[in-house]
């Protein structure tokens, strides 16, 4: 399971603390967060490596090429954007009449 954790004005030194967890095949290749190049392809962003252009801070899933977190700065605004994703299963366990109470 993906999980990311977000700690708003908890630092004295960082005023956001981001963790996150990429819950992946363990045989699939990323590559490691770095500055990036990204364009639009139809309504699909794509990341695709490191140049000039360096406008998206993330990590790159070597099978997809897209990303599961990235931090872009907006130049027009001065703001910054987080994107993350997060698994989905519809996986539920099946449940027992029997089982003991978890509290």
């Amino acid at each position: 399971m993906c999980i990311v954790f977000v700690a708003l004005d908890q630092h004295p030194e960082f005023p956001v603390v981001i963790a996150h967890n990429r819950d992946e095949y363990l045989s699939r290749r990323s590559e490691s967060m770095e500055l990036r190049e990204w364009r639009l392809t139809g309504n699909r962003a794509e990341v695709v490596g490191a140049g000039r252009g360096k406008v998206l801070l993330a990590g790159r899933d070597s099978q997809a090429g897209g990303t599961w977190l990235g931090l872009c700065h907006v130049p027009q605004t001065g703001a910054c954007r987080l994107a993350t994703v997060l698994n989905n299963s519809d996986y539920t366990a099946p449940s027992r009449a029997d089982a003991p109470s978890r509290g």
